[in-house]
This record gives structure tokens, sequence and C-alpha cells, in this order.
């Protein structure tokens, strides 16, 4: 069975792309995502969709989700003169 493609973005950034094993639940694949990596907690979506995928949703193999990261509100953003 095909694995699952997941892209990690922040912002509009693709940081990474990690492939997880299927078949797997949404929560399976942000588990998995979180083991590879801590900081990796976000929304898991479909690409080019708003709606955050969670529990139990089975993802299809061979299909490719995105998680998006939060953007950090204490950054510091470049200063316009």
């Amino acid at each position: 069975m095909e694995d699952v493609i997941v892209k990690v973005f922040k912002g509009d950034i693709e940081l990474a792309t990690e492939p997880v094993s299927s078949p797997a639940t949404a929560s399976e694949a942000k588990e998995n995502l979180r083991e590879a990596n801590a900081a990796w907690i976000g929304k898991l979506t479909e690409p080019g969709r708003q709606t955050g995928l969670v529990g139990r949703r089975e993802l299809t193999p061979g299909a490719t989700y995105q998680l998006h990261l939060p953007e950090q509100s204490g950054e510091a953003t470049p200063f316009l003169q």
C-alpha cells in the first residue's frame, strides 16, 4: 500500500515532505509527524482546503496532505521605513 505524503508548511514556506505509512488516520499521521519533529504540531488539511482533518478520518493511500504550523505571533517582523 502506498504511503500518505504530508507536506509541512509554516506560512507559505514548505519546510519538509514526510511519508506516513498507510493505512493511517488523521490522528495517527499527526502523531507520526510529531515523533519525527516535536515542533510539528498544526492543522492537517487536504491541499486547497481550510478544513482540518482530525481523529479517525482515514487518509487516502498515495494522496498528499498538508500540515500547517502556526506562525509565531512573537516573531520579529520587518519594520517598514
